[in-house]
């Protein structure tokens, strides 16, 4: 049954995080960005008691159980919904015009620093992270992120770090993007501690083992990049939002994200490094666009027309449609605490929303279908009745969405 979870999180997973490659394949080899907290000597071993656990049954998003688990350790009662909620999951959408046109669901773009800094203000803590980009797995990047984990586990600061599942865990043949907690070394055996939602906690590896799987993004068959990347948060002596403040701040931010406010989104990674310029309702709009008959034509005359990913990545239709079905649980879930008067307004749009996601979904495989056709008229005449739904569907996407912006109806009084 552990396995299991473990496999489900990773096809999920995978499915969401393909898209990175390209885009990480630009940066210099020697990309670096600086964790504020000074590098020192530490000592030779130590581990962070009293890290809660959370389980995948709690939520399959690991980047944001993480999260939960530090904010939790720091005595803050939070729910890995409520992370990715005023993360601005299930408000949140990205799409990209030139190759390779793709949209992005809320759960990527919505765990860049900006929205790590957004969650550390709501709950009273700081937040920093650090990760350099090397073509080889280098013994000096190494070196420093090993440091930079020791020093800051040693101050009782939880560290994410990410890795590729299959290196992590023998039996595990999925190569996917993973997120786990640091939480204790021990130098006189060379091992390393952490938790892994999908695992357990306190679990013990030798360091060889993490080194080995921090995550690699191989964008051919002899190109790749290996990432050293820790993020953390740490206490402060600000007092956490009240949750009722938590959950307003973080709405407002959330209608911001789904009209496609720029300055809502993360600029350096989403906006400069994957040049994205597109977001909310108005990518949404792009998408309907983009399923038009002369896209058909090219889809067909140019296999390598970007294109290609839009058709052929039902994955993130999925992954938008579980999205907005989570988002809209965690809503309902927290409908009695009056924390909000949108609660219900935005958990029903949003749960009828992730039904046309999965609907999409649907069209998707039909479309594939189609294009199997050899006749190119043939499977245009095949795929017109299908487009026209489509876009019908992304049609009422598009009013539910409206809907969510302007908020429930006020009543006027007698």
């Amino acid at each position: 049954m552990r396995r299991q979870k473990i496999l489900t999180i990773s096809i999920i997973l995978v499915l969401s995080t393909t898209p990175i490659l390209s885009s990480l394949s630009a940066l210099s080899s020697s990309t670096v960005r600086s964790f504020n907290l000074t590098v020192s000597e530490g000592s030779e071993s130590h581990v962070i008691e009293g890290v809660p656990y959370i389980s995948p049954g709690q939520s399959s998003r690991c980047p944001y159980n993480t999260v939960t688990m530090i904010v939790q350790y720091y005595g803050i009662n939070a729910t890995a919904g409520e992370a990715f909620h005023h993360s601005g999951g299930g408000y949140s959408f990205g799409y990209k015009l030139i190759y390779p046109l793709r949209l992005w669901s809320g759960f990527f773009i919505s765990q860049g620093p900006d929205d790590r800094r957004f969650l550390a203000e709501l709950y009273g803590l700081s937040f920093d992270y650090w990760f350099s980009l090397s073509k080889t797995r280098s013994d000096e990047c190494w070196g420093e992120y090993w440091a930079r984990v020791k020093q800051n586990i040693t101050r009782d600061i939880p560290l994410i770090t990410v890795v590729n599942m299959d290196a992590l865990y023998e039996d595990i043949n999925v190569s996917v993007i993973h997120y786990i907690l640091l939480v204790g070394f021990n130098e006189t055996n060379g091992t390393v501690c952490f938790h892994d939602a999908g695992v357990g906690a306190y679990i013990w590896i030798p360091k060889e083992t993490l080194q080995n799987a921090l995550y690699q993004v191989f964008v051919t068959d002899r190109f790749f990049r290996t990432i050293y990347f820790i993020e953390g948060f740490e206490n402060t002596s600000k007092s956490p939002l009240s949750p009722k403040e938590r959950f307003e701040k973080a709405h407002l931010r959330n209608i911001e994200r789904m009209k496609g406010n720029l300055s809502a989104y993360d600029e350096d990674v989403f906006r400069k490094i994957f040049g994205m310029r597109i977001f909310g309702i108005n990518a949404i709009k792009c998408l309907k666009n983009d399923f038009h008959l002369r896209n058909l034509v090219l889809f067909n005359l140019l296999p390598d027309s970007h294109f290609l990913t839009l058709w052929t990545s039902p994955g993130s239709y999925f992954m938008v449609s579980v999205e907005k079905y989570d988002v809209s649980q965690y809503l309902w879930d927290v409908y009695d605490q009056n924390l909000s008067s949108t609660i219900g307004w935005d958990a029903w749009h949003l749960e009828l929303e992730s039904n046309l996601w999965s609907r999409m979904l649907y069209f998707m495989r039909k479309l594939n279908n189609t294009f199997e056709s050899d006749n190119l008229l043939k499977a245009i005449l095949l795929l017109l009745p299908i487009i026209k739904e489509i876009r019908s569907t992304i049609d009422t996407i598009i009013s539910i969405e409206k809907a969510i912006i302007e908020g429930p109806p006020r009543l006027n009084p007698t």
